[in-house]
């Protein structure tokens, strides 16, 4: 039954936002707190299996324990975590107007004065919707690197801005991803889960723009986007770690 009493524990503390040590000092204490409950059921003449279980039913439920010890740790971790929101929400409808609701609006513009070129993507003769082979073949790259390879060996070729915003521009509008993501879900604490996330967003957003006519789908852009928010994420880790030392300071200075 000791995996049942480090699971519960685990859950609880992989709520939490703060550092290892803090964690390390959370979980000893709260493991004193159910030996001390699992000895004393054992010692109504409860079995070790029933007095574990009886313990932890005490204890309670572990989402709502983790938002009390939260508070405890910062007390202004809510607030935080709110304000963090409103700015990930803004981001998003950033990103919506940019990738979607400019374009489209352009677009209507443009057909309203009866000229029926869209600026955003090449129209086939004979198009026959968004499935059409041709229609594909002119507005998809499914090949790593070839956009921005394009870029790099034809420079000459192309304005200095344009290259900016297809190359380092695709990367940076995602960097605040790798930040927002750690910072909101507590399931996005590692590079990989970051990265997964950001590849699938990035997709649905390459494939929504291919399917509404309002732009190209390139897998550099998804491979970019990816990069610009694992530079986010590294930021978080710089930010956060020195987060945790000055705290580990003040903790030294009480004590002291």
């Amino acid at each position: 039954m000791e995996s049942t009493i480090e699971a519960y524990i685990h859950k609880i503390v992989s709520e939490l936002h703060c550092g290892e040590e803090e964690k390390k000092d959370m979980i000893d204490e709260i493991k004193d707190h159910l030996y001390l409950l699992i000895q004393e059921y054992k010692e109504d003449g409860y079995s070790n299996e029933v007095a574990i279980n009886k313990a932890l039913e005490t204890f309670g439920e572990q989402k709502q324990l983790a938002r009390g010890l939260q508070t405890s740790i910062s007390p202004f971790h809510k607030i935080c975590k709110i304000t963090t929101g409103i700015f990930f929400g803004l981001y998003v409808l950033i990103l919506f107007l940019k990738f979607f609701l400019e374009r489209m609006i352009l677009t209507a513009t443009i057909a309203k004065s009866g000229d029926f070129f869209n600026p955003h993507v090449a129209i086939p003769e004979n198009f026959t919707g968004v499935f059409d082979i041709e229609y594909i073949h002119l507005n998809a790259n499914f090949l790593p690197f070839k956009t921005t390879l394009q870029y790099i060996m034809n420079a000459d070729s192309y304005n200095v801005s344009i290259i900016i915003e297809n190359t380092i521009g695709n990367a940076l509008v995602f960097l605040p991803l790798g930040i927002f993501l750690p910072l909101l879900f507590s399931k996005c604490h590692s590079l990989l889960k970051v990265s997964i996330t950001v590849t699938i967003i990035i997709l649905v957003i390459e494939s929504l723009q291919l399917l509404l006519c309002v732009g190209q789908f390139d897998v550099d852009d998804i491979i970019l986007g990816t990069i610009g928010s694992s530079i986010g994420f590294f930021c978080f880790l710089f930010f956060r770690r020195i987060k945790n030392e000055i705290t580990a300071i003040r903790r030294i200075e009480k004590e002291l």
